[in-house]
């Protein structure tokens, strides 16, 4: 729920390379019993919101060795 004008925040660990395939840290913890629903390049991760009916999506990176995206969106003002 977001007042009109407000902001969504949703962040997600990237789990896939550009290339689409699984990154190291994905494989790794995997082997340990993690379990991801959904993996993620940057690219698809934006597309999963468009494909949801959220067109004023903006998606940030934060690089790093475990990277993770924020989606960012706001409730236009009515």
């Amino acid at each position: 729920m977001c007042k009109h004008g407000g902001m969504l925040i949703i962040p997600t660990y990237i789990n896939k390379d550009d290339e689409g395939n699984t990154s190291g840290f994905a494989g790794s913890v995997g082997k340990a019993g993690a379990d991801f629903k959904r993996q993620f390049t940057v690219d698809s991760y934006r597309q999963f919101f468009l494909d949801a009916g959220y067109p004023n999506i903006k998606v940030l990176l934060a690089d790093g060795r475990i990277p993770c995206a924020v989606a960012m969106m706001s409730k236009a003002v009515r």
